[in-house]
């Protein structure tokens, strides 16, 4: 779980806060941020066991064998007795994965089974204990909808919203680099960076996947990269995305990448040393570029002086 920003901060503080409780835990965010990363990261900071996950995005007939079990003879193709979910969670942890999509009947189902912590596997009359710490995921707001509202209580003694990557651009550099960390370790690659004009492109792609898109993207750039920095064209063989790509480059992409130099210049008040760290450049590269853009007019005095 990577994040350097207040907010996520604050976001890390309440889940180690919450960790070694009891309390049913709801992540919210769009699909791709990283809700059951940072459910499994809630869990390695508690003292509980197994880490178990179930969707919820399942016809009610399947939800229900897979969290409670069934016993043999249940139902058809019942050929013997399994355990569901719920047990193999006892002393650990239960991810419920998008629970905004339970139905309204699994609803009412499972807010009896939070009330009387029992579940009763599907065919029998027995019921066990529900011995599982609750961690839920939604895309979506569950306050105030159609969603079921005291269930929504059942498993929101703490809420946790998670934003998605366009409303994270100001750490999306470390992001990035945590990424390629990753993709290292996982495809025992050597990629150190990646160039200015890849930077340029991800500081300006909206990212509707978030992390999980950004991720996907290094992974597939890095295995078609022959150099220890992702280029375009790296992006371009990887996705596919030729036109797409194309609209990045040549002189947009020269565009893109001056406005980006000139607010970060700006932000450090003109100060050409700590202007090329934040970007990752050399003072020299840095130079020529502003030599550019005051041969093509675009510096003015009242944005910074040469």
């Amino acid at each position: 779980m990577y994040g350097s920003s207040e907010y996520w901060e604050k976001i890390k503080a309440v889940a180690e806060q919450v960790a070694g409780s009891d309390a049913p835990i709801l992540l919210i965010g769009e699909t791709g941020t990283g809700k059951e990363q940072m459910a499994k990261h809630i869990h390695d900071l508690s003292n509980r066991k197994m880490f178990v996950s179930v969707s919820c995005s399942v016809p009610d007939t399947l939800i229900e064998s897979d969290l409670f079990g069934h016993v043999q003879g249940a139902f058809t193709g019942a050929i013997k007795t399994t355990k569901g979910k719920m047990e193999f969670a006892d002393n650990g942890t239960l991810l419920l994965d998008d629970v905004c999509d339970f139905s309204p009947n699994m609803q009412v189902k499972m807010l009896r089974v939070l009330q009387e912590r029992t579940f009763t596997p599907v065919g029998s009359t027995d019921e066990k204990p529900l011995n599982a710490r609750i961690i839920s995921t939604s895309g979506k707001e569950l306050r105030n909808s159609s969603f079921r509202q005291d269930f929504f209580y059942r498993i929101s003694a703490v809420t946790i919203k998670i934003p998605p990557l366009r409303e994270r651009m100001p750490e999306i550099d470390g992001i990035i680099q945590h990424c390629i960390h990753v993709t290292n370790a996982r495809y025992k690659k050597n990629i150190v960076g990646i160039t200015d004009s890849v930077r340029a492109f991800f500081h300006n792609y909206d990212f509707p996947g978030n992390i999980r898109e950004l991720q996907q993207m290094v992974d597939g750039a890095s295995l078609v990269c022959e150099t220890e920095r992702l280029h375009m064209e790296d992006i371009e063989k990887s996705t596919g995305w030729t036109e797409f790509v194309n609209t990045f480059k040549m002189d947009k992409l020269k565009d893109i990448e001056k406005e980006h130099i000139l607010h970060v210049l700006a932000k450090y008040r003109g100060n050409r040393t700590q202007t090329a760290e934040a970007l990752g450049i050399c003072i020299r590269t840095l130079r020529i570029r502003l030599v550019e853009y005051r041969n093509d007019g675009s510096v003015f005095q009242d944005r910074i002086a040469i």
